[in-house]
Formats: structure tokens, sequence, C-alpha cells
């Protein structure tokens, strides 16, 4: 037996226009596909360099903050009293301290009264007692008066359910 061959059929114009269509989709697609990579790689390197600068900027952060806490305790030991005063016996060497004198609410032994004294009192019931003196240690004026605001006195509306 002969095998009988089909002729070749020769492709008409509706094939080959459907053929280019074909061709035509894959180069968009592939296209599509390599802009992806491409932005993807852009994007992977991008993140790499915001990673780097990022390391540098907290690096420099850390550097500030600890010169802020030096100098912060540098300005602290500067305002010292100690160091205060050193810097007055360089600057004005005959220059004497005087120490503080704190305030006190007893009357001092063996002084004359001053005339600090605002006012005294003595203790309930008892009449041989020295009188509790209070010392001025600063001017202090009486505050200005101020109007009084009345409030609306408010009222709790109540029904008659509860």
């Amino acid at each position: 037996m002969r095998s009988r061959r089909k002729p070749a059929i020769k492709p008409g114009p509706e094939l080959i226009n459907e053929r280019w269509k074909l061709y035509l989709v894959m180069i968009v697609i592939s296209a599509v596909i390599v802009a992806g990579f491409f932005l993807s790689g852009k994007q992977h390197f991008s993140s790499w360099d915001f990673s780097i600068r990022n390391s540098k900027l907290r690096k420099q952060i850390d550097d500030l903050e600890t010169e802020k806490r030096r100098l912060i305790l540098a300005r602290e030991t500067a305002n010292s009293p100690t160091e205060l005063r050193r810097a007055i016996s360089k600057i004005m060497p005959g220059a004497t301290t005087v120490a503080p004198t704190l305030a006190s609410a007893t009357k001092p032994a063996g002084k004359q009264e001053d005339k600090t004294v605002v006012a005294a009192s003595f203790k309930k019931g008892d009449t041989k007692a020295e009188p509790y003196s209070i010392v001025k240690t600063a001017m202090v004026l009486p505050a200005a008066k101020t109007p009084k605001v009345e409030r609306p006195s408010r009222t709790v509306a109540r029904n008659n359910a509860e």
C-alpha cells in the first residue's frame, strides 16, 4: 500500500495575520517581564542604599546624644558651687565667701530682738516660754484681690421612673 500524503496547505492571509498577532503578544509579554526584572533590581539596590544611609544617620544620632550628655555634665559641673567659688577666686583673689545663713522660726540665743521680727505667739497654756518669732527672708506683697465668681448651683433632674 502506498501511503498518500496530503499536500501542504499554503497559509492564507488570515492565518498569517493571526500568527503576527501571536508574535506581537509574545513580544509585549516578554517586554513586561524584562521590565519587571529591571524594576525589582532597581528597588533592591535602592533599598540597600537606604539601609546604608540609615545606619550612618543612626550612628550620627548616637554620637550627638553622647556629646549632648557630655555637655550637660560639663554645664552642671561648671555651675556647681565649688566651681563657682574657684572661678570667683581666680577673678577676684581678695574676695571672701560668706556662708549662707538659714532662716529659722526660733529666737537666736543671746541676741537682741531685731526689727525683722514680724509677729510673736505663745504656746497655749504656757506663759513662761519664749515666744516663737517669724523672721522675714523675702519681701512679700499681698496678692491682688480677685472677685469671687459664683458658680451656678447644679440641680440633678430626676425622672419619676427612678
